[in-house]
């Protein structure tokens, strides 16, 4: 509402004005900023059991992991399981290595909340086992790590999803 006020003024004493598409871009980034701002169906859970908690029954389970590799790559997986704990999809794959295990774990929970989404899940469930990665999500301020690029591009794609829940459990936990 600012930016159009704002725009009537310069016109009317003849200054230079915005263009639509700037309004239009200025509007939509405030709107985006707005809604990730009061978005509350982001939960991060610090998770220490000894067993394995199915998701919700509208929730997709994501069950994630990376590795570094020898040959200059990395390895990544990911196992999305249902309420009853049956495996609806999975995925595997190789990506860049940067040499930081972050890095590929960060990855790995971005490619694997891209695929939800596609078969139409409003409702994710990450397990995440590094608790580093899971500190940087739970942060509202841009991440300033080697990964940080990663990190905010998964807290922005969890804004794409009804309920999105982070979850942080021991590496011994998840199947």
């Amino acid at each position: 509402m600012w930016a159009l006020w704002y725009n009537r003024n310069h016109y009317r004493v003849g200054d230079s004005e915005f263009t639509e598409d700037a309004i239009i871009f200025n509007t939509q980034n405030l709107v985006r900023e707005y809604l990730l701002a009061s978005k509350t169906n982001i939960v991060f859970a610090y998770n220490f059991q000894d067993i394995w908690e199915p998701p919700p029954m509208d929730v997709l389970n994501i069950n994630n992991d990376g590795t570094l590799c020898e040959d200059g790559k990395a390895a990544v997986g990911c196992v999305f399981l249902d309420y009853h704990g049956l495996v609806q999809v999975a995925y595997a794959g190789r990506t860049y290595n940067n040499n930081s295990i972050q890095w590929v774990e960060a990855m790995t929970i971005l490619k694997g909340m891209k695929v939800p989404k596609e078969i139409r899940f409003q409702g994710i469930m990450v397990d995440i086992n590094a608790l580093e990665i899971i500190q940087e999500l739970s942060i509202h301020i841009q991440c300033k790590t080697l990964y940080g690029a990663v990190i905010d591009e998964i807290k922005e794609w969890s804004t794409h999803f009804r309920s999105c829940i982070f979850k942080h459990i021991r590496r011994k936990v998840i199947l």
